[in-house]
């Protein structure tokens, strides 16, 4: 996300576009007689998802291999989405010493 937003912010750039050919990607669900197991969605759907990293200007080449692995042409809910559960996840760690019932 870093590398989206430090394009958006110094190179006036759009990190989103929205997309009517959206697909998710496989869901990893186990093993089965010793080989990885997934599925994968047949749906197409449309979306805002994150632009593709040759469509930034130039800069911060640096991030561009996790921008591409993680955020390119993926939906823009899946990433907000792990953020927000990162971000629960560390306001009920800083809570819990002052709330345990909390937890």
């Amino acid at each position: 996300m870093r590398y989206a937003r430090s394009r958006v912010h110094k190179g006036f750039a759009d990190a989103v576009t929205f997309r009517d050919d959206v697909v998710f990607k496989p869901v990893w669900l186990g093993w089965q007689q010793g080989k990885h197991v997934y599925y994968t969605d047949p749906a197409v759907y449309a979306d805002w998802c994150w632009r593709d990293a040759s469509e930034f200007p130039g800069g911060d080449n640096g991030r561009i291999p996790a921008y591409k692995a993680e955020l390119e042409r993926q939906p823009v809910v899946a990433a907000l989405g792990r953020f927000t559960d990162l971000m629960y996840r560390l306001t009920m760690l800083e809570t819990s010493d002052v709330f345990p019932e909390v937890l």
